[in-house]
């Protein structure tokens, strides 16, 4: 899963994001499945033959999710990765792109030229806390792996805990 964004303006749902994915993966890799996360904070920051933007859109094709954080700006870093999500997509049928918009944000024009690029290969929500965008994660992955309703369980309770423990705020 490839997370897009600015950095900095999503810093925490960037990393509560991570940490979601990470107690998913104790439950999942009972069924032979991981999630890698991959964002551009994680890679390594080595020198690139081309530009490191190249090497991180290489990851983009070979990534099953695009997930899009939209805040108050969009970059051209962002909007270059969604052009190449969407590249990837025609060519292949991945990744599945998802665009998560926060809630509440007075925007500037970069968005509005965001939203003007927008189609039917772009799945678009709305939220205010990253649990939002984790109930959205945990219904795609329903529907790809078919879960089990004991298995189903599991996870609400995954999702019980960590909402009890003040996870997603």
């Amino acid at each position: 899963m490839f997370v897009a964004s600015s950095v900095v303006e999503f810093a925490y749902e960037r990393a509560a994001l991570g940490a979601f994915i990470q107690e998913l993966n104790s439950v999942l890799v009972q069924k032979n499945i991981y999630i890698e996360k991959v964002a551009c904070e994680y890679l390594p920051g080595d020198i690139s033959i081309t530009r490191k933007q190249d090497d991180y859109n290489r990851k983009i094709y070979k990534s099953d999710y695009f997930f899009l954080f939209v805040g108050k700006r969009v970059g051209e870093y962002t909007l270059e990765e969604l052009a190449e999500a969407k590249k990837s997509f025609q060519r292949t049928g991945t990744p599945q792109i998802h665009s998560f918009f926060k809630e509440g944000l007075d925007i500037e024009d970069s968005v509005n030229v965001f939203l003007s690029i927008l189609d039917e290969q772009v799945n678009c929500h709305t939220f205010s806390t990253i649990k939002d965008v984790a109930i959205v994660l945990l219904q795609i992955l329903e529907e790809r792996f078919c879960f089990s309703a004991e298995e189903k369980l599991v996870f609400d309770k995954l999702f019980a805990n960590m909402l009890a423990l003040g996870f997603f705020r």
